[in-house]
């Protein structure tokens, strides 16, 4: 216990003694910091949107092996079950039912499909597919 009461004495001396070393002549100057709240605008640019040229290109050929998936090896097939049987239509048939779906006057429940599958091929390619009787 006088352990502890000879450094709390100690400890109060060196108190005393730091506080007392300061003359009226010094100055103990405090900074403040500002706080300002500033806004900040952010400008967001808008590209301008990018035109692709999708035009058919004239020499592509149709890929007939992408077709066979759903119309079958040999076109026998109703496509997912809707589609006409390709190989019991005419060659006339089958190139005004891929030309009308490109351009959108051809097709019912699969034409979404289809639009995606020959819009780019070329109106000559689609006619000269080799398909039909």
């Amino acid at each position: 216990m006088k352990k502890y009461n000879l450094i709390k004495l100690l400890s109060a001396i060196a108190l005393t003694f730091t506080l007392s070393a300061c003359t009226e002549d010094e100055k103990v100057e405090m900074k403040t910091t500002e706080v300002k709240t500033v806004e900040v605008k952010k400008e967001v640019q808008t590209k301008a949107p990018v035109e692709v040229n999708v035009s058919p290109s004239k020499d592509l050929q149709v890929d007939l092996g992408a077709c066979k998936g759903c119309h079958g090896a040999n076109f026998e097939k109703e496509a997912l079950g809707k589609s006409k049987i390709v190989s019991d239509m005419t060659k006339a048939e089958v190139s005004a039912s891929l030309i009308g779906y490109k351009d959108g006057t051809y097709g019912a429940a699969m034409k979404s499909v289809m639009v995606g599958q020959v819009s780019k091929y070329s109106d000559e390619a689609l006619s000269n597919t080799g398909l039909g009787k």
